[in-house]
């Protein structure tokens, strides 16, 4: 998915010059996120995402609540139970040294965030390596060469304010 995203957004070859064309065509695969059953709708889908990034900017899933609740519901990517939309946004995973991996959900919006050089999207931490929490529980501003990361941003502005 994610590079079929790119091959297609940042590099401009068609639909039907990528793997997830070829793999929607070989069958109905499900694990791709979006209603597969059409393969023309789901990439309508993506493009329509993509120009609402390209003009709008990236709209995090509470701003889609905010703006529409009704609308703003998601199917999950592997059953039909709705999720919560303040559940849905990209969901991360951080490393020890605070390197950020994708886990769950968002594969499209972080795709297409890439794709088109957006400089952040709203993420989920859905779990931190043990040894990035004790740096974030011992965070001290002075002495963290990572200070900057944005999982520290919250630790930042309660010493500054403190």
């Amino acid at each position: 998915v994610i590079q079929s995203i790119e091959r297609r957004f940042r590099d401009g070859c068609s639909w039907t010059d990528t793997e997830l064309s070829e793999r929607l065509e070989a069958s109905a695969d499900t694990d791709v996120g979006l209603d597969v059953s059409n393969p023309e709708i789901y990439f309508e889908q993506l493009e329509t995402l993509a120009e609402r990034i390209r003009t709008d900017g990236y709209t995090t899933q509470a701003e889609l609540y905010r703006n529409s609740p009704t609308a703003a519901w998601r199917r999950t990517e592997r059953d039909l139970r709705p999720i919560h939309p303040l559940f849905n946004e990209i969901g991360v995973n951080l490393g020890r040294d605070g390197t950020v991996h994708w886990r769950h959900r968002g594969r499209h919006r972080l795709a297409l965030g890439r794709a088109l050089d957006v400089d952040r999207v709203a993420v989920q931490i859905l779990t931190r390596h043990a040894e990035w929490q004790k740096r974030r529980d011992n965070f001290s501003p002075e002495q963290e060469e990572n200070a900057e990361h944005p999982d520290l941003r919250d630790l930042r502005q309660a010493v500054m304010i403190g």
